[in-house]
C-alpha cells in the first residue's frame, strides 16, 4: 500500500505527516532550531521506503536536495494549505492560516480552486510568535488558556500594531490593574481584528482555521465573534500543510501513472 510523507518546514516548527490513501497514520513536530542533520538524515532514510515526499514551508527549498528528486515535490504554502483543507472534505470558502511568523488568508471557490489570497505584512503581530511573546511576558502557559471565558472578561484595547510595542503596552496595562486573563484575551481580540477586518472580502462564508495558533481556543472564539459565524478547526490543524504537501506528491505520481497507461 502506497504511503506518502509531507514535510512542512516552517519558521518555528517542522511538521511531518504520513498519509496512506485517505488516512493520516503518523504525525510529528520538531522545533526548527532542533531540526538538525540527524532529523534530516532520518527522514531521508525513511523516505526510501515510501512512494514520495512533499515539501512546503519556509525551508522547503533547503531540504529539496536531501531527497530523491524523482519522488519529491515542492509546493507553496498557499497550495499546501488548500490541499490539506480539501483532504478533510469540508466545504469552505475561506482559509485562515496563522503560523509562527506569518498569517495567510485564502479564498477558495469551485472545488477548492484558489481565488485570491493575502499574506500579513512583515511583522510578528497577528502571529503565533506574538502570542508566545505575550505568554512569556505574563508568565502564563498554554494550559492556562483552556478555561479562559472571553465573554466574562473586561479586556482593555491593545492599540499597538507592532509586536514589540504591543508587548510593552500589555505590561503597562498589567501595572494598571488588569488581570493576566483579561490581557491575554485582549491580545487574542487584537489579533482577530487584525486578521478579519483587513481581509473581510476573502473570508465570506464557511471558514476553516489552521496553523499552530488554531490551537488557542480563545483566539478561535474571538475570530468567530468578529466574523459573526462559526469557524471550523480540524483535528490536524497544525499538520494541515504537511498533509497537503503529501497529497501533492501523491497526485503527481497518479498523473504519471495515467500518462504511462
Amino acid at each position: 500500500m502506497e504511503r506518502y510523507i509531507g514535510i512542512d518546514a516552517g519558521s518555528r516548527c517542522v511538521k511531518t505527516a504520513v498519509i496512506e490513501e485517505s488516512r493520516v497514520i503518523k504525525t510529528e513536530i520538531v522545533s526548527s532550531v532542533k531540526f538538525d542533520r540527524k532529523h534530516i538524515k532520518k527522514l531521508a532514510e525513511l523516505s526510501l521506503g515510501y512512494s514520495g515526499v512533499g515539501l512546503t514551508g519556509y525551508g522547503r527549498s533547503m531540504l529539496l536536495d536531501k531527497f530523491n528528486p524523482d519522488s519529491c515535490n515542492k509546493i507553496t504554502e498557499i497550495t499546501a494549505a488548500v490541499k490539506g483543507a480539501e483532504f478533510k472534505e469540508i466545504k469552505v470558502s475561506g482559509i485562515i492560516d496563522i503560523g509562527g511568523q506569518d498569517t495567510k488568508i485564502i479564498k477558495v471557490e469551485d472545488g477548492y480552486k484558489i481565488s485570491n489570497f493575502k499574506l500579513n505584512d512583515k511583522c510578528a503581530a497577528g502571529t503565533g510568535r506574538f502570542i508566545e511573546l505575550i505568554l512569556n511576558s505574563l508568565d502564563m502557559e498554554f494550559e492556562d488558556l483552556n478555561d479562559l471565558d472571553i465573554d466574562k472578561l473586561n479586556e482593555p484595547s491593545i492599540n499597538s500594531t507592532c509586536a514589540v510595542f504591543a508587548e510593552t503596552e500589555v505590561i503597562q496595562l498589567l501595572y494598571g490593574g488588569y488581570s493576566k486573563e483579561e490581557l491575554i484575551s485582549a491580545v487574542f481580540k487584537s489579533i482577530a481584528k487584525k486578521v478579519i477586518l483587513s481581509n473581510a472580502s476573502l473570508i465570506k462564508g464557511p471558514v476553516i482555521f489552521i496553523g499552530g495558533a488554531a490551537g488557542f481556543m480563545p483566539l478561535k472564539r474571538w475570530i468567530e465573534k468578529i466574523l459573526g459565524q462559526k469557524v471550523y478547526v480540524p483535528r490536524y490543524h497544525w499538520f494541515n500543510n504537511a498533509i497537503g504537501a503529501a497529497l501533492s506528491v501523491m497526485e503527481k505520481n497518479k498523473k504519471k501513472e495515467k500518462i504511462k497507461i
